[in-house]
């Protein structure tokens, strides 16, 4: 897998959580669309070309990974939203390599760096690592102040 299609798979595992939640395709394809735009984002921030942001190997693999249960990342999402304590640990043995689970922590790293606004990856990366529930990332996502969505 290539560094540039890391990315997706973060998103691939916050989509795996709205189903697994069952808050419908409304609110899964809201999340992609919300997904798509920090992507871009963290992209542009880091001199990727919007042209292969835009094509087949970006939206186009963010899209059909977020919402293929063949997918590890989004599998691994949907599993996750069912337990209340889950054990990341034992959850990651027992299966195939899921990548989001590492490369959040990688984006993480560089967004804080470059201070690049990332709140649908901050919440990954707290449900993982932080210990956060996932309705109360969820809870902060929706009470974010609307904010111009180009920037």
């Amino acid at each position: 897998m290539s560094n540039r299609g890391a990315l997706k798979n973060v998103y691939a595992i916050a989509a795996g959580m709205t189903q697994g939640l069952n808050l419908g395709e409304n609110a899964k394809s809201a999340l992609i669309t919300r997904s798509f735009v920090e992507i871009s984002r963290f992209g542009e921030a880091l001199g990727a070309k919007q042209q292969t942001i835009f094509g087949l190997s970006g939206l186009g693999d963010l899209i059909l990974t977020c919402n293929s249960l063949k997918s590890r990342n989004t599998s691994f999402g949907q599993m996750i939203s069912s337990m209340s304590k889950p054990d990341f640990e034992d959850i990651l043995k027992s299966q195939e390599i899921t990548e989001g689970y590492y490369t959040v922590k990688a984006v993480k790293q560089i967004t804080d760096e470059k201070k690049i606004d990332m709140p649908i990856m901050q919440s990954v990366y707290n449900i993982l690592y932080n210990s956060h529930s996932i309705k109360d990332e969820i809870k902060n996502l929706l009470e974010r102040p609307i904010t111009d969505e180009f920037k």
